[in-house]
């Protein structure tokens, strides 16, 4: 034998263990439990080496499953500066007391332990340890206040410690975690204090970079729905996008795409389209990866753009709809409704997926609620399918849940009512009552639903409604007519004249023509050629005596829009001006000229 002295023998057993954990890393790294553990299932395996085994145990019964990533980022940026020698020595001697309330936050809602008496004893001790505490250790007990649902004042305390800008200076450490929890407790709790949000803005700007992409969907959701400092809101959703068009789509997820498009689909600026044509990328490579909510939301999302072909939509439209249709569990009636509602307002009739709808209805038809249907018998007008045997179920399951109908789905399910063919007297009678019923209940529709009904009602076959009810409703359309738009007034006008001389109340007509109406287009700036004729039409059906007001907005809409006018509008509104008994030389000289003029060109 071979005798080996000590000191050799140290350095091959080194080298020994060195090789050995040097294969370990390399099978750790082969394994596909590695890749899964990134994500949020993948924390279910079984340790496979200390490091992982002593995690484990930080993490087991003592952190909420959803807060595992921020407290190991926490226990990360807590050792981060350590060095071997004095400086673990001192670190036993440090206050604690943070870690230990942060400790103490996390276990409560591990346990489910969410009483007043302890979360005002945790929000009592924040309050105290504010000045010590570390931005990571604010991000979880925020994150714990959010998880057990506890709006304390403490809450914005908080985020204005988090990100102030006076913050230990050097040696703050910058939580990523921490950032996206103050977004989301200031959403979540409604914070309307605006100082906190430009410091949430500001820091996001700064750091954005340090952020995954994941995280940063988030943040955009959270800032988007800011109720203040709309301006940065802006700046804000653009350096975000800014960072996201530099980076690879396939580091989003699902939760990451389902937050951009909702966080970017009511805003109208230049980043929008640079985000959504990203989703469209990241949606053709997620789509089988999606849950049956990520897809409902981005219909939803990219529904707000209006035509699909136009807006260059289609084919995401079709994949997300297809996709639905190979869920393999049932689609919530609540989705259904939804989805098909989406598909609509694209103007994209899926025909698998309305079979697929076809079929499922009969058995979710009782789990709907009054503004499902709504959805559901509009989307099926509007993708003209109205005599689809399928919506003769919703008018029956809508006339049963007549009664939990308010403004706004009862306003929809009118307006699609008379654009059907579907006739029902019993049907019509059950709606006046609910009508009937929320005009005496005080409750106010907005200016939008006051518009849709009173068109529905007066333009529709819908049946006889009581000169009452048109009372109370053209009343109604004279205090919020300042507030409608444009398109909605003209409407408007056009029922409200229509019922001079044909119902019992002709002195409101009269009224509203004269007072609210003649307000409205006294201070209304330029018209559309389209509206100015169903506002001119109403005046002259009305007999109103208002006629310079009209021939003031006229004159507006002649100068504005002269070419666009078309031989038909000038007759028209010629035919109302003479209605009107108008006297002006100059403005029905130029309505002749231009009929002329157009008459000969064609």
């Amino acid at each position: 034998h071979v005798q080996i002295r000590s000191k050799e023998f140290r350095s091959a057993a080194c080298l020994v263990v060195r090789r050995f954990r040097s294969r370990v890393r390399e099978r750790i790294a082969g394994d596909f439990r590695t890749e899964l553990s990134r994500q949020d299932f993948g924390r279910l395996h079984q340790p496979r080496t200390r490091t992982e085994l002593r995690e484990h145990q930080t993490v087991l019964d003592q952190v909420p499953f959803d807060m595992a990533d921020a407290a190991l980022e926490w226990r990360g940026l807590r050792t981060s500066g350590r060095q071997s020698g004095m400086n673990r020595v001192l670190d036993q001697f440090k206050d604690t007391r943070g870690q230990d309330l942060v400790g103490l936050a996390m276990r409560a809602c591990v346990e489910g332990l969410y009483d007043d008496s302890i979360w005002e004893a945790i929000s009592s001790t924040s309050r105290d340890l504010l000045d010590d505490l570390e931005m990571a250790e604010i991000g979880l007990l925020l994150r714990c206040f959010i998880k057990a649902g506890k709006p304390d004042a403490i809450i914005e305390e908080l985020l204005s410690r988090a990100v102030s800008a006076r913050r230990r200076g050097s040696t703050a450490r910058f939580s990523p975690h921490a950032l996206v929890a103050c977004a989301w407790a200031a959403d979540r709790f409604e914070v309307h204090n605006d100082p906190i949000w430009a410091g949430i803005m500001r820091v996001v700007s700064r750091k954005g970079g340090s952020l995954s992409s994941v995280q940063l969907c988030r943040v955009a959701h959270h800032v988007a729905r800011s109720p203040t400092h709309r301006q940065g809101v802006t700046r804000t959703l653009a350096g975000i996008a800014g960072i996201l068009a530099e980076r690879p789509v396939d580091q989003l997820d699902g939760p990451g795409v389902l937050f951009l498009s909702q966080a970017f689909a009511d805003t109208k600026q230049a980043s929008t389209a640079t985000i959504f044509s990203m989703l469209v990328r990241a949606v053709d490579l997620l789509a089988l990866h999606l849950t049956t909510d990520q897809l409902v939301g981005l219909l939803v999302g990219f529904a707000r753009f209006g035509d699909a072909r136009a807006a260059g939509h289609l084919a995401v439209f079709s994949t997300l709809a297809d996709q639905l249709c190979r869920q393999q569990e049932p689609i919530p009636a609540a989705a259904v409704a939804t989805a098909i509602h989406c598909l609509a307002r694209g103007n994209v009739l899926h025909e698998r997926f309305v079979s697929a709808t076809r079929e499922v209805l009969p058995h979710v038809l009782p789990e709907l609620e009054s503004r499902q249907v709504s959805l559901i018998a509009h989307a099926y007008v509007r993708l003209g399918l109205a005599e689809d045997p399928a919506l003769l179920l919703v008018w029956n399951r809508a006339r049963q849940v007549m009664r939990d109908y308010e403004w706004p789905a009862l306003a929809a399910l009118v307006q699609a009512y008379t654009k059907s063919t579907f006739s029902d007297s019993g049907f019509s009678a059950a709606a006046v009552v609910r009508l009937v019923e929320l005009l005496e209940s005080g409750q106010v529709p907005s200016p939008a639903n006051t518009a849709c009904l009173v068109y529905a009602l007066g333009r529709g076959q819908f049946g006889q409604v009581p000169d009452r009810v048109w009372e109370d409703l053209i009343v109604l359309c004279g205090k919020q007519a300042a507030k409608m738009h444009s398109t909605e007034f003209a409407n408007v006008c056009v029922v409200v004249g229509d019922m001079h001389g044909a119902t019992q109340v002709d002195d409101v007509v009269r009224g509203f023509f004269d007072g609210p109406a003649a307000q409205v287009l006294l201070n209304a700036a330029t018209l559309k050629p389209a509206d100015l004729v169903k506002i001119a039409t109403g005046f002259a059906a009305a007999r109103s005596d208002q006629g310079h007001i009209v021939v003031a907005a006229v004159r507006k809409t002649l100068l504005a829009h002269m070419g666009l006018m078309s031989p038909l509008f000038v007759s028209k509104v010629a035919s109302a001006l003479h209605r009107l008994k108008v006297a002006d030389a100059d403005v029905l000289s130029t309505l002749d000229q231009l009929r002329t003029l157009r008459r000969s060109k064609q």
